[in-house]
């Protein structure tokens, strides 16, 4: 399965950077990371201005997350299990959406096939983008019953 993980804002060199490296070398699995960084300075400007770009980076075979405070909290099993359940319903392509510092606009949301939160707690984009491909390196794992992930 192809993910892509779109993303508003650039991640800027430094650790951040180097761990989504260090995953996305570790991957089996075809990711492109997709950035965009709005240049307009009033937040709902900005909103639509995002919105934008990633209606254009949509594609429309793919199925659509969206990273959400407001969305459902699933253990990395579960995690997994979603994307197993993906793979055997033949799903060729993820789409993994993450907002910019304003969120997204709720038309977008509501398009989601999922609003995946990390909690409750506002997270910085830049420590998001690490959490998603640190999760996606993971089901993987999980999927090929290697020890990486740990229960309990």
């Amino acid at each position: 399965m192809k993910v892509d993980i779109l993303c508003m804002g650039r991640l800027k060199q430094g650790p951040q950077q180097e761990l989504v490296q260090d995953y996305l070398r570790r991957m089996a699995w075809p990711i492109a990371v997709h950035e965009y960084e709005s240049k307009k300075t009033d937040a709902s400007l900005r909103q639509i201005d995002e919105d934008r770009r990633i209606r254009e980076w949509r594609t429309a075979h793919a199925t659509f997350w969206v990273l959400d405070e407001r969305g459902q909290s699933l253990s990395s099993s579960e995690m997994a299990g979603r994307i197993s359940t993906l793979q055997q319903n033949g799903t060729p392509h993820l789409q993994i959406a993450i907002g910019g510092a304003d969120g997204l606009l709720d038309p977008l949301r509501r398009e989601a096939n999922l609003l995946l939160s990390f909690g409750r707690m506002t997270w910085p984009h830049q420590l998001v983008r690490v959490m998603v491909v640190e999760q996606l390196y993971r089901s993987q794992q999980i999927l090929a019953n290697h020890p990486y992930h740990r229960d309990g």
